[in-house]
């Protein structure tokens, strides 16, 4: 027997008037977010089919009334949403949650408000097995128990979700002018319809979570979620597949400024008491991601190639950096381990918590990777981390950086030539010439002619390396990559290269498409081109990202979707 299908109902409460309390300012947001939201829920492209009740400037006794037929009436095949927009109060004498009423009168709140005991006993009570409750009120993040606690914890349970506009102890902004909803409910309507990211065709609660914290982010107003789990895979919206639909989408999200959802680097951080919350991701062009740790616990840094293979089953690494203070970094080494719904867990030291990203968000940075890009670095301030995680993944990059033991064996030539001199003359000042010392002197001069040019070199091309990863803007110009080898000789020989045994004696990747050409010199991976290795063993061109300006006489570095491309010089023509 086929299981009943998932009923989708609603219930949406909104006080703005508070007539029999002056200290209750009138605020004009709840008579605009319920229409709004109601609108959000049933939107015929991107809605769900929400069966929507309204309660807007009840009493007390009129939103107990609603809210105990919602709950009462509910069986286990129905998703319930609660919301409220409102005065948000706790209670002096036991730091409890009032949500206010259209009676509500702050010296008698335990009569005239709704509390937060009679809300959980309905949701313990109640059959359905998903129940979401959406809290645009002051302090809806407080606890239910007395001295502070966990957020909103008691609305807590199997299958329960609770979102609050606030943390504890935080006023929640009202709308600004008549006519708009609150900060909050507007963003979490503009999530629900083209905002927040989608995965598998259908937003959920913690996309749309995640959406609104974004949007919230350095306002004062930090939004926190409470769930029985640390994934949320509860659809609140969905995002059409079909070409109408979704064309419709697109045109929507053109016409919502700022609408359009970035790529969501963030991970869950689950502390040990159980919130979810979502620290500052910064995201470095090269794939590196630094995660902002609360409470001190420092920088964590990952790659996001090592997050994909972890996705896949494989055990990776990441760095946790718990000083980066005056340039002091000493990092400790993480291993990733995967759970059976294909999201990557990282368990931090101590009483740190854990880390967590999703198998959509997997998905996603694969998908963004195969297309050649990655969101742009604003203000990439971890240099240390950078280059402390791509020694780790990028064999060509660790060679590059690898200049300490080049200087001390340029050192070691010199002084051996030195002292080989130094032997010559005291020998020539006694009268029996050495050829020993002479063969010594012509042995070590050679080696310092070999290699002191070299390694110079190499620390100069480190140093404008290091230079490039540190600059706080970077233009990024998308292109097709087709990738050929030219010769100051010959013509140029497009891929794959028919000829191995004798390597070019000069070489530059030229990267070329309709509008643009651009020579870089090509000395650190030559091989890997000869060899026709990955992003060299393709005949078609393929999309990749110029990191820096595509000017002659600049440094740039390539992004593809094999990993990048370092410079080893100059662009020595673009045109």
């Amino acid at each position: 027997m086929n299981e009943p299908a998932r009923r989708y109902r609603a219930l949406l409460i909104g006080n703005g008037e508070f007539p029999r309390d002056t200290e209750l300012s009138r605020l004009h947001g709840p008579a605009v977010d319920l229409p709004h939201l109601r609108d959000a829920l049933k939107d015929t492209v991107t809605g769900l089919p929400w069966e929507v009740t309204e309660v807007l400037d009840g009493t007390s006794e009129q939103i107990l009334e609603a809210m105990t037929a919602f709950f009462e009436q509910a069986t286990r095949h129905d998703q319930l949403l609660l919301y409220y927009s409102g005065h948000g109060l706790t209670h002096q004498a036991n730091g409890l949650l009032y949500l206010c009423a259209h009676n509500t009168r702050t010296a008698n709140l335990r009569g005239t408000a709704v509390r937060h005991s009679d809300i959980n006993d309905l949701v313990e009570g109640c059959g359905a097995r998903t129940i979401v409750i959406v809290l645009d009120c002051c302090f809806s993040g407080t606890a239910a128990v007395k001295g502070g606690g966990v957020p909103a914890d008691k609305f807590a349970g199997r299958g329960r979700y609770v979102m609050t506009s606030c943390g504890p102890g935080q006023p929640s902004a009202d709308a600004t002018a008549r006519g708009e909803p609150s900060p909050y409910t507007a963003h979490f309507v503009r999530g629900l319809g083209c905002g927040a990211v989608a995965a598998n065709g259908f937003v959920t609660v913690a996309a749309l979570y995640d959406y609104v914290y974004e949007c919230l982010d350095g306002t004062g107003q930090q939004p926190l979620m409470r769930a029985d789990d640390r994934l949320g895979h509860v659809p609140m919206a969905r995002r059409p597949m079909a070409e109408p639909e979704r064309t419709a989408l697109r045109r929507r999200m053109a016409d919502s400024v700022g609408a359009e959802a970035a790529l969501d680097l963030r991970p869950v951080l689950t502390t040990p008491h159980g919130l979810r919350v979502h620290p500052r991701a910064e995201s470095h062009f090269s794939g590196v991601l630094h995660i902002r740790l609360r409470d001190s616990l420092g920088i964590f840094s990952v790659h996001r190639d090592d997050l994909i293979d972890a996705g896949r089953g494989e055990e990776r690494p990441a760095w946790l950096a718990r000083d980066s203070v005056m340039g002091s970094w000493r990092p400790s080494t993480l291993t990733s381990t995967t759970t059976p719904d294909g999201d990557v867990l990282f368990t931090l030291p101590g009483d740190g918590g854990t880390l967590l990203w999703t198998a959509g968000q997997l998905k996603d940075f694969e998908e963004t990777r195969a297309l050649g890009g990655w969101p742009k670095a604003r203000w990439p301030t971890q240099h240390a981390a950078t280059r402390a995680v791509l020694r780790s993944r990028d064999p060509v990059f660790r060679s590059i950086t690898r200049v300490g033991g080049c200087i001390t064996a340029c050192l070691l030539t010199i002084c051996g030539e030195g002292l080989s001199i130094a032997r010559l003359v005291i020998t020539a000042l006694h009268g029996t010439a050495s050829g020993l010392a002479a063969l010594g002197v012509i042995v070590f001069a050679l080696l310092t002619l070999a290699v002191c040019p070299w390694t110079v070199r190499k620390v100069w091309i480190s140093r404008r390396i290091s230079a490039l990863l540190q600059l706080p803007t970077l233009p990024v110009t998308p292109m097709l990559m087709k990738a050929v080898i030219e010769r100051p000789t010959a013509p140029p020989v497009i891929l794959p290269h028919p000829h191995t045994a004798t390597p070019p004696a000069e070489e530059f990747l030229v990267l070329s498409c309709e509008e643009k050409r651009i020579k870089m010199p090509l000395d650190f991976h030559s091989k890997q081109f000869r060899k026709g290795h990955p992003p060299f063993d393709i005949k078609e061109p393929q999309p990749v990202e110029i990191v820096g300006l595509p000017a002659k006489g600049e440094w740039i570095a390539v992004r593809t979707p094999h990993g990048m491309l370092w410079p080893s010089g100059r662009v020595q023509q673009a045109v």
